[in-house]
């Protein structure tokens, strides 16, 4: 049997704004800095904070938070990303302007982000070029289209 594989990223128009979701990759279970911190500890608190962590998912029917988001409109740039190992999440918020560069990293994969005052580094490490040279030129191209 041959199964759908998921997709790489869904972009959408939503109120004159671009919307673009990249998933999580499957499985997603983040263990927090903290229970890593306690070393040797760490060997019986890790497989105990996966299996606990599988229960309460399940019980609450918890949903994945997206790998990351991005929301480009006519002047403003939000970036949404979820650490896969650890589940933290941070947000950037700015002016469109500031973007300096968003492009595919030449020397690693990823793609490179480098936002004026505020961010410069390779995200998404873990997706092939082809999906990272697709994002990116969706982006553009919607950014160009509103220029």
């Amino acid at each position: 049997m041959r199964s759908e594989a998921q997709p790489k990223y869904t972009s959408e128009v939503v109120d004159g704004r671009l919307h673009i979701a990249i998933p999580m990759q499957r499985p997603y279970l983040p263990i927090p800095q903290w229970v890593v911190s306690f070393d040797v500890l760490s060997v019986v608190l890790i497989p105990l904070w996966l299996i606990g962590s599988v229960i309460v998912r399940t019980i609450r029917s918890k949903k994945v938070p997206p790998r990351a988001d991005f929301m480009i409109g006519q002047e403003e740039f939000s970036m949404r990303l979820c650490d896969r190992e650890t589940g933290v999440q941070t947000s950037i918020e700015c002016p469109l302007t500031s973007i300096v560069e968003f492009r595919k990293n030449e020397f690693e994969k990823g793609l490179w982000v480098h936002i004026n005052n505020k961010r410069k580094e390779t995200i998404l490490k873990e997706m092939d070029d082809e999906t990272i040279k697709s994002l990116c030129s969706t982006i553009q191209s919607y950014i160009e289209s509103n220029d």
